[in-house]
Protein backbone atom coordinates (compact mmCIF):
# COMPACT_ATOMS: atom_id res chain seq x y z
CA UNK A 1 0.00 0.00 0.00
CA UNK A 2 1.31 3.43 -0.93
CA UNK A 3 2.38 5.90 1.70
CA UNK A 4 0.48 9.19 1.76
CA UNK A 5 0.71 12.55 3.45
CA UNK A 6 -2.14 14.36 5.20
CA UNK A 7 -1.73 18.13 4.81
CA UNK A 8 -3.66 20.74 6.81
CA UNK A 9 -3.41 24.19 5.26
CA UNK A 10 -2.89 26.96 7.78
CA UNK A 11 -3.45 29.73 5.25
CA UNK A 12 -7.14 28.83 5.24
CA UNK A 13 -7.46 30.11 8.81
CA UNK A 14 -10.45 32.34 9.48
CA UNK A 15 -12.04 34.01 12.49
CA UNK A 16 -13.68 32.28 15.42
CA UNK A 17 -16.86 30.39 14.63
CA UNK A 18 -16.31 30.43 10.88
CA UNK A 19 -15.76 26.71 10.56
CA UNK A 20 -19.15 25.75 11.92
CA UNK A 21 -20.91 28.33 9.74
CA UNK A 22 -19.05 27.15 6.64
CA UNK A 23 -19.91 23.52 7.32
CA UNK A 24 -23.57 24.34 7.86
CA UNK A 25 -23.67 26.28 4.60
CA UNK A 26 -22.24 23.27 2.78
CA UNK A 27 -24.63 20.88 4.55
CA UNK A 28 -21.56 19.03 5.75
CA UNK A 29 -21.60 17.78 9.32
CA UNK A 30 -19.00 15.01 9.50
CA UNK A 31 -18.90 12.49 12.37
CA UNK A 32 -16.41 12.92 15.16
CA UNK A 33 -13.26 10.95 14.48
CA UNK A 34 -11.15 12.15 17.37
CA UNK A 35 -7.74 13.75 17.39
CA UNK A 36 -4.95 13.22 14.93
CA UNK A 37 -1.32 13.96 15.72
CA UNK A 38 0.40 16.16 13.17
CA UNK A 39 3.79 17.81 13.06
CA UNK A 40 4.25 21.46 12.19
CA UNK A 41 6.27 22.15 9.04
CA UNK A 42 7.76 25.35 7.73
CA UNK A 43 6.77 25.86 4.11
CA UNK A 44 9.89 27.70 3.07
CA UNK A 45 12.24 24.99 4.32
CA UNK A 46 10.06 21.90 4.12
CA UNK A 47 11.59 20.62 7.35
CA UNK A 48 9.76 19.53 10.50
CA UNK A 49 9.70 21.95 13.40
CA UNK A 50 10.43 20.81 16.94
CA UNK A 51 7.01 20.51 18.57
CA UNK A 52 4.03 18.32 17.77
CA UNK A 53 0.43 19.08 18.64
CA UNK A 54 -2.93 17.36 18.53
CA UNK A 55 -5.38 18.95 16.14
CA UNK A 56 -9.05 17.93 16.02
CA UNK A 57 -10.11 16.60 12.65
CA UNK A 58 -13.66 15.51 11.93
CA UNK A 59 -16.55 17.33 13.53
CA UNK A 60 -17.14 20.99 12.71
CA UNK A 61 -17.65 21.90 16.35
CA UNK A 62 -14.36 20.28 17.28
CA UNK A 63 -12.50 22.05 14.52
CA UNK A 64 -13.36 25.41 16.03
CA UNK A 65 -10.14 25.05 17.93
CA UNK A 66 -7.99 28.14 18.42
CA UNK A 67 -4.28 27.59 18.08
CA UNK A 68 -1.49 29.92 19.07
CA UNK A 69 0.92 29.17 16.29
CA UNK A 70 4.49 30.35 16.28
CA UNK A 71 3.72 32.86 19.04
CA UNK A 72 7.37 33.77 19.14
CA UNK A 73 6.99 34.98 15.54
CA UNK A 74 4.06 37.20 16.47
CA UNK A 75 1.35 35.20 14.71
CA UNK A 76 -2.11 35.39 16.25
CA UNK A 77 -4.38 32.46 17.18
CA UNK A 78 -6.50 31.21 14.31
CA UNK A 79 -9.22 28.71 13.53
CA UNK A 80 -9.10 26.26 10.65
CA UNK A 81 -12.08 26.74 8.33
CA UNK A 82 -13.79 23.37 8.03
CA UNK A 83 -11.50 20.30 7.90
CA UNK A 84 -12.83 19.24 4.49
CA UNK A 85 -11.66 22.52 2.96
CA UNK A 86 -8.27 22.61 4.62
CA UNK A 87 -7.15 18.99 4.30
CA UNK A 88 -5.38 17.50 1.30
CA UNK A 89 -4.05 13.97 0.95
CA UNK A 90 -1.17 13.45 -1.45
CA UNK A 91 1.21 10.61 -2.30
CA UNK A 92 4.53 10.68 -0.49
CA UNK A 93 6.46 10.80 -3.77
CA UNK A 94 4.59 14.01 -4.68
CA UNK A 95 5.69 15.76 -1.49
CA UNK A 96 8.87 17.45 -2.86
CA UNK A 97 6.99 19.12 -5.73
CA UNK A 98 4.10 19.98 -3.38
CA UNK A 99 6.46 21.84 -1.04
CA UNK A 100 8.32 23.47 -3.93
CA UNK A 101 5.08 24.88 -5.37
CA UNK A 102 3.92 26.45 -2.11
CA UNK A 103 3.95 30.21 -1.84
CA UNK A 104 5.92 31.81 0.96
CA UNK A 105 3.74 32.21 4.03
CA UNK A 106 1.35 29.38 3.14
CA UNK A 107 2.16 27.29 6.18
CA UNK A 108 0.82 23.81 6.75
CA UNK A 109 0.90 20.85 9.12
CA UNK A 110 1.42 17.38 7.78
CA UNK A 111 1.42 13.74 8.84
CA UNK A 112 2.78 10.79 6.87
CA UNK A 113 0.70 7.60 6.96
CA UNK A 114 0.27 4.34 5.05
Amino acid sequence: MATHVLVIDLWRCLGSGSCYAACQALGNNPPKIGLIKVGPYETSKGKPMINFLHYPVGACSESEYCMKMFAEKGMTPCVIDCPQKSITIIKLEDLPSFIKNRKSGEGFYMQIFK
